[in-house]
């Protein structure tokens, strides 16, 4: 986990935004912006930033230029005040936040949660009717690949997610689009597979979460 000091001191939010970190600092910094308040709405109000000047044309978020904008001193104060402003007139809502879609560029989601076995689904409600991201680790073992599903109330198995053995190695994430899970007590499944492409039948975890309309 990062601190916090570090983290602002190192301008790693805007480093985040501009895709200048690692593959193991972007990992540890998403795990600390998960939990911080602070560093969420920096780095939706850098979001936020970047998307309207793309849309009227003044930059690329790697030209050297936006770079430096993001890195100035005047930019945070300045962006998280208007923040609320950018929203709106970009119909963003300002609950919103980011997170990476598997290498397919970044993507808004209203909600987040990292799911571990210690979670109860009383640990706070997420949002049925709107876009969440789930994050979790797969357990050390020794499977060639291992695969997630949803299990909800009726106990059917949704949202296969196949998980080679180097992408097991990190947390993984799963985006949810609204509306596509029923409020309810759910789970996070993970099962190892078998050297001949068959899925183990023992559960590896179940990590659970409860869905509500917000």
């Amino acid at each position: 986990m990062m601190d916090h000091d570090v983290v602002v001191d190192n301008y790693t939010a805007e480093r985040y935004l501009l895709g200048e970190l690692t593959e193991a600092e972007r990992e540890a910094y998403e795990e600390h912006y998960f939990g911080c308040a602070e560093c969420a709405d920096e780095v939706l109000c850098g979001s936020e930033f970047m998307q309207i000047a793309r849309e009227i044309g003044i930059a690329e978020p790697s030209d050297t230029g936006l770079a430096g904008v993001l890195r100035s001193s005047w930019f945070r104060p300045v962006a998280m005040a208007a923040c609320g402003l950018l929203a709106v007139g970009l119909g963003i809502n300002s609950y919103q936040s980011m997170t990476r879609n598997h290498g397919k560029g970044v993507q808004m989601v209203a909600a987040s949660a990292v799911l571990n076995t210690d979670r109860s689904p009383d640990d706070g409600a997420l949002p049925a009717n709107k876009s969440l991201r789930l994050k979790f680790t797969v357990p050390p073992g020794n499977f060639k690949a291992y695969r997630s599903v949803i299990v909800g109330p009726d106990t059917v198995e949704r949202l296969p997610l196949d998980i080679n053995a180097e992408r097991a190695k990190s947390a993984v994430e799963i985006v949810i689009d609204p509306g596509t899970l029923e409020p309810g007590n759910y789970a996070v499944v993970v099962r190892g597979v078998n050297d001949d492409g068959t899925l183990n039948k023992r559960n590896l975890t179940s990590l659970p979460f409860r869905l509500e309309m917000q």
